[in-house]
């Protein structure tokens, strides 16, 4: 069995969206399909302070992990000693146990956690979560693009992706680009348009020029083809990216966002199971489950899993120290807009003495 830490340790998000480092309890003991987790690194995503305004707050923060079984539930499908990644649930009233930035957690058992195959490192796989599924939702069912291998045809029309340098909108294009979808458009930054296009763009755009909607329309007109699937991978309300990617499409365009918007879907994660939710100017609301489109976004997850390091990977991962004021300061400050790569945390999360 894998030495125990002294104690639990881990950032607390508060209402006000901001993490505070404590000595946490540790978690109680597996029940049934559960696990314990001795965390190895957990990943940061802008959702594990975003979601803030989505009601989930006061609680440990975090969803990607990779660690270790030092406990095992009757009947859970993992042993002790294993090694597993994924992302846990989110949600109103988040149980504590669940965050992953801490130095051990619960996984539930109706989670998705997959064994870390050897292709993959462990900080990889502390990364993979929550964006591979996103965009397999966002790609596979949402915009409708058929599974990698299926013997189909993609939807007509051009690809466009806001935001290519996200994690979402590198996890996109990847699919994209298995998937050999004919044109991929990417607005993005310009130092990073050599790397978009070597991952299978075939056209990238300035995402501060002030005319970059007139460049993609005029591009598209010159390559005869229509702007049909949008996928804003930013989602920022303040800044308007659903809204601005979705000027540069047909009325008709089938537009996808990072953010709850009024005229646009919006992609998850978990899909298993209800999720609750107090959304800022919405309420309350419960997301219902999409137990066949979760099955869907699970077989594309398993192919990047599965093909990690020869057809899918981050680009980018850097990781920091668990030592707090370090760690609570990349958490705190990954944004998703024009960030590129991913951060993950080493444990244990600690202070310095």
């Amino acid at each position: 069995m894998s030495k125990l830490i002294s104690e639990n340790q881990g950032f607390w998000l508060n209402k006000e969206g901001f993490l505070d480092f404590r000595k946490l309890d540790m978690p109680r003991s597996p029940r049934e399909g559960e696990v314990l987790v001795k965390v190895l690194y957990s990943g940061v995503n802008p959702a594990d302070i975003k979601h803030v305004s989505l009601g989930v707050y006061d609680t440990v923060a975090g969803y990607d992990f990779c660690g270790e079984v030092i406990l095992a539930g009757r009947n859970s499908e993992f042993s002790l000693g294993d090694v597993i990644a994924g992302a846990t649930p989110t949600g109103m009233n988040r149980p504590v146990e669940y965050g992953s930035h801490q130095n051990y957690l619960l996984y539930p058992a109706d989670g998705k956690a997959f064994k870390v195959p050897a292709n993959m490192p462990y900080f990889a796989a502390a990364c993979i979560g929550v964006v591979a599924r996103t965009a397999a939702d966002a790609f596979f069912n949402l915009l409708r693009y058929p599974l990698i291998g299926e013997d189909a045809k993609n939807p007509a029309g051009i690809l466009l992706i806001w935001g290519g340098t996200t994690s979402i909108g590198i996890s996109v294009l990847q699919y994209a680009r298995a998937r050999r979808v004919s044109t991929i458009f990417v607005v993005a930054p310009p130092e990073q348009f050599e790397l978009l296009q070597s991952m299978g763009a075939n056209d990238c755009f300035d995402f501060m020029a002030e005319d970059v909607v007139d460049q993609i329309r005029k591009r598209a007109n010159e390559v005869g083809q229509l702007i049909l699937n949008v996928i804003d991978a930013v989602g920022s309300l303040t800044a308007k990216t659903a809204d601005t990617a979705a000027a540069c499409g047909e009325a008709n365009a089938n537009v996808i966002t990072l953010t709850v918007h009024p005229h646009y879907k919006m992609p998850f994660c978990t899909m298993y199971t209800d999720t609750e939710l107090n959304i800022d100017g919405v309420g309350h609301v419960v997301i219902p489950k999409r137990e066949e489109d979760a099955e869907r976004a699970s077989q594309a997850f398993n192919w990047a899993v599965d093909h990690y390091g020869n057809g899918f990977e981050f680009p980018r991962i850097t990781i920091t120290s668990g030592l707090s004021p370090i760690s609570i300061k990349v958490a705190s400050g990954v944004s998703g807009c024009v960030d590129f790569g991913k951060n993950v945390i080493s444990h244990p999360i600690y202070a310095e003495h």
